[in-house]
C-alpha cells in the first residue's frame, strides 16, 4: 500500500511601528498582519494479487485488482491583524490597549473571525515625589489597575 504526498505553503508577516515623546507624553504604536496558507494532497493505492514473488513494484501485481486506498486534498488559511498602543504621561501614568483579530478556514464560514481586545492602566508610584522622598530602598513600584 504505497502512499504519495505533497505539501506546500507560505507565511507572510509584517509590522509597522511608531514611537515618539512630546514634552511629558510618550506614545508607542505597533500594528501588523500575518497570513499562513498550507496546501496538501495525499494519495494511497493498494495492490492486490501478487503475480511475481518477492517484487514490490506495481508491475508485479495484478493490474485488475488495483484499488485506490484513499485520496485527500486540503487547504488551510489563517489570517491575523494585530495592534498595540501604549501611552504614558511623565513616565508615571500608563495606558495600554491591545487588540488581535484572527481568522481560520478551519471554522465554519459565518464563524471564522474572532477578536481579542484588552486594555490596561498603571501607575508608577515610585516616580511620585511623596514616595521618592520617603521610601529610598525601593527604586521601582508599579500599581496596575
Amino acid at each position: 500500500t504505497p502512499n504519495l504526498g505533497k505539501d506546500n505553503g507560505y507565511q507572510g508577516f509584517f509590522t509597522l511601528s511608531y514611537a515618539n515623546t512630546f514634552a511629558k507624553h510618550s506614545i508607542d504604536i505597533v500594528t501588523g498582519a500575518e497570513q499562513t496558507v498550507n496546501n496538501n494532497e495525499n494519495l494511497s493505492v493498494r495492490w492486490d494479487g501478487q503475480i511475481i514473488p518477492d517484487m514490490t513494484d506495481y508491475w508485479a501485481f495484478d493490474q485488475n485488482r488495483l484499488q485506490i486506498g484513499g485520496r485527500s486534498i486540503g487547504k488551510s488559511t489563517k489570517r491575523s491583524f494585530f495592534g498595540r498602543m501604549s501611552y504614558d504621561f511623565d513616565k508615571k501614568y500608563l495606558l495600554q490597549a491591545v487588540s488581535r483579530i484572527d481568522a481560520s478556514s478551519n471554522f465554519a464560514r459565518g464563524d471564522r473571525w474572532g477578536i481579542s481586545p484588552s486594555i490596561g492602566a498603571g501607575w508608577v508610584v515610585s516616580q511620585e515625589d511623596f514616595f521618592k522622598d520617603n521610601v529610598s530602598f525601593i527604586n521601582f513600584l508599579n500599581k496596575p489597575f
